[in-house]
């Protein structure tokens, strides 16, 4: 019987779009063998209305609308061929765009056990991770990385601070760099540094990455974290020697590449205005093909303004590369940035024809200068070596054969569907997925029982600190913080504190077992008053000199109380202070891993040797666990009742709390873990409206800056108007 893998992804892969397409494509159909595999397609990139065209938008470029009419029945039918059963259906109308708009996957992944589930990127990863682990918490997750995008940033911002000499309008006119262009490229290094630490964050809460090149896995190894190689893998039969043309005849160079892949781009402006205007000095007139999806106004206009636009041909998307490739001379693939592999060698390499790269392109491929292809760097250096293969017949065949060789022997199908069965075999735990599917209905990592019943002491008169929770409905969820909390004040007797339970008119069984648990305060509300109203009256019947909010759905650990309040007496203008925790990538400890109750202690007990007293300060505290001071309430005053039932309360209050001069940071030594979102999932009260409203509200009152903060805090796909085509630098 095979077993069962699901695979999310931006859009059904459009494998004769994208290298990085063709390349999922092809894993899918060797692990077809192996697996039941469903596709979730996310649309994600949303697609956007804009003045004048259609948009998809997502953190890296916009798409062209061609991009949208393409995704659907036929890139669908062809998962069907290869035994990849689509999910859900892509719409045929554009979408309303808004930045929290997301595909719920509670119901897909609610609905069936999976033993793998394989997400493309990291930040699709990001968005759903806590879900894939609460409801399928038995499956191995892999994330496929395609690159390490914080690498590709980083040698971005590298290259536009000290290799930019120019800037490129579409009317392939030149200018020297602006003051705003200098003001991106430092904000552009600040993203890259900002994506490093989410993606490394990421990686380090998933069992295995897929890497792509040789330099990406030992990146990962040097922070510890577990890998899988699966480069871009290539059908070197697809290209028959029949079908390859010979080499007389053949002339230019050809350049292919997707542009909605923003280093490609930077590649064809270079080849324009470096390596044409040499050719030209040498005398040389010879066809420049440049061929891909979506090339964007800077690009198409190559053919029509600036040196040698008759000798540019811009094409667009074909369904078939190999007859530009048979045109044909040369391969050039002037990787200027970028990390990973390069699709275009490989292709091109396949169809017969020599490439002349950089040493970027040439070490994702593991070429060899003068042995697998020619290495240039200047674009007097690429020029050069276009000639050599135009005037060297015995060259050009050498390169051709060698390249072919090596890509059948290193990275054809057949080594690498070896290698990526081996791989994935060695990621799953066979034993622990059938431990955990013989109970697909658990919930989570914990159970009650390994907790005696909660019994608390009886309330100081002036305690140190109050705790209120938090509650609608889901007492088997409340019982178990509440037995978590009660333990962790059994091994910590010295801590003065006071425990409260606000029930937000629950209509099971949470007051009347929770009036039962000795010592512990309970608040009842016959309405509903949202996660700001039901915690504000917490806060009202509050005596402690501090108060914590926690939710529900959260789990702490003995020790958790000493160490909140030994941060607050040291952290001077403390405002709110959050905890370490599994859902919140703000407040995210790399390589953290527990599979149960003791586990999670056993790390708690860590946590206080290694990262005693450390603290950082953060962009934004989340809802789930807040430490007030009771210096903050008196100045800051209650959670804000007008965002509703829930979501952006905890924003609001961060940056009133900013406002106020006060610090917002979080605990390195205390962790609380949280199964995230159940009230909303339980009590069937739709979370998307709510984060909706939410997101509304919070941007009326705050304007720009709120979008600013989302951005940041939140590192959601805002909405950017695509406005007018944009300058290039090179």
């Amino acid at each position: 019987m095979k077993k069962k893998m699901l695979v999310i992804g931006k859009t059904v892969p459009l494998h004769d779009r994208a290298s990085g397409d063709y390349r999922l494509f092809q894993i899918l159909e060797i692990l077809s063998q192996d697996y039941e595999i469903d596709y979730l397609a996310l649309q994600h990139p949303l697609l956007a209305k804009n003045t004048k065209k259609l948009h998809y938008v997502n953190r890296d470029s916009c798409f062209r609308a061609d991009r949208f009419d393409l995704v659907e029945k036929r890139y669908q039918e062809d998962l069907r061929r290869i035994g990849v059963r689509p999910l859900n259906a892509v719409e045929p109308e554009p979408l309303k765009m808004r930045p929290t708009d997301r595909v719920d996957i509670v119901p897909f992944l609610s609905a069936s056990a999976y033993d793998v589930v394989w997400v493309e990127f990291f930040y699709v990863a990001d968005d759903y991770l806590s879900d894939i682990r609460r409801l399928q918490p038995w499956a191995k997750l892999i994330v496929d990385s395609v690159d390490l995008h914080f690498r590709r940033l980083a040698r971005q911002a590298e290259y536009l601070e000290k290799e930019v000499q120019w800037l490129v309008d579409a009317g392939q006119r030149r200018f020297p760099p602006t003051e705003e262009h200098k003001q991106f490229v430092r904000e552009h290094r600040r993203y890259a540094d900002h994506v490093r630490e989410q993606e490394l964050r990421v990686y380090s809460r998933c069992d295995a990455v897929v890497v792509v090149s040789d330099d990406d896995r030992e990146v990962l190894q040097s922070h510890g974290l577990p890998s899988l190689f699966v480069p871009n893998i290539h059908r070197v039969p697809d290209f028959s020697e029949k079908d390859i043309a010979p080499r007389a005849g053949r002339e230019g160079s050809i350049f292919v590449g997707n542009f909605d892949h923003n280093p490609n781009i930077t590649s064809a402006i270079f080849l324009k205005h470096e390596v044409a205007p040499a050719m030209e000095a040498m005398g040389l007139q010879l066809p420049f093909y440049i061929v891909g999806s979506n090339p964007p106004q800077v690009v198409r206009t190559t053919a029509q303004a600036g040196p040698l636009h008759h000798c540019f041909k811009v094409t667009g998307w074909v369904p078939n590369t190999l007859p530009w490739l048979n045109r044909a001379r040369v391969s050039v693939a002037p990787i200027l940035f970028g990390a990973g592999m390069n699709g275009k060698i490989g292709e091109a390499i396949a169809a017969g024809v020599p490439v002349v790269t950089t040493h970027l392109g040439a070490d994702g491929m593991r070429l060899r200068h003068e042995e697998h292809c020619l290495v240039a760097r200047t674009g007097e250096e690429f020029a050069r070596a276009i000639q050599r293969l135009h005037e060297d017949d015995a060259l050009w065949e050498r390169l051709r054969r060698n390249a072919l060789r090596h890509l059948r022997e290193t990275f054809a199908r057949e080594p690498m569907e070896k290698a990526l069965r081996e791989g994935l075999a060695a990621a799953v735990d066979e034993e622990k997925i059938r431990r955990h599917k013989r109970n697909p209905a658990r919930r989570g990592r914990f159970k009650p029982a390994r907790l005696p019943p909660a019994r608390f002491p009886r309330p100081a008169q002036e305690p140190d600190v109050s705790v209120v929770v938090l509650a609608h409905n889901q007492w088997p969820v409340t019982e178990l913080c509440l037995r978590s909390l009660a333990w962790a004040q059994k091994k910590n007797p010295g801590v003065r504190a006071e425990y409260i339970l606000v029930d937000n008119a629950s209509h099971d069984s949470t007051t009347r077992k929770a009036r039962k648990i000795p010592g512990l305060r309970v608040i009842t509300h016959r309405k509903n008053l949202g996660f700001a109203g039901g915690n504000n009256a917490g806060i009202r019947a509050a005596r402690g000199r501090n108060v914590i909010l926690l939710n529900n759905d959260t789990v702490v650990a003995p020790g958790w109380l000493p160490r909140l309040l030994a941060h607050a007496e040291r952290i001077p203008d403390l405002g709110v202070m959050g905890p370490a925790t599994n859902t919140e990538i703000g407040q995210a400890l790399p390589g953290v891993r527990y599979e149960n109750l003791r586990e999670f202690f056993d790390l708690h007990a860590r946590l206080g040797h290694e990262n005693a007293g450390a603290w950082e300060i953060a962009e934004k505290v989340s809802g789930l666990c807040l430490f007030l001071p009771r210096a903050t309430l008196d100045r800051v005053g209650l959670l804000d009742t007008g965002y509703g039932i829930g979501y952006f309360e905890d924003d609001d209050y961060c940056l009133r709390v900013r406002d106020a001069g006060l610090r917002l940071v979080w605990a390195k030594d205390v962790y609380v873990h949280h199964f995230g979102s159940m009230s909303f999932e339980h009590n069937s009260i739709s979370k998307w409206k709510y984060l909706e409203k939410g997101m509304d509200r919070f941007v009326f009152k705050w304007g720009k800056r709120g979008l600013d903060h989302i951005s940041r805090a939140h590192q959601e796909n805002l909405l950017r108007p695509a406005a007018q085509e944009p300058t290039v630098a090179w």
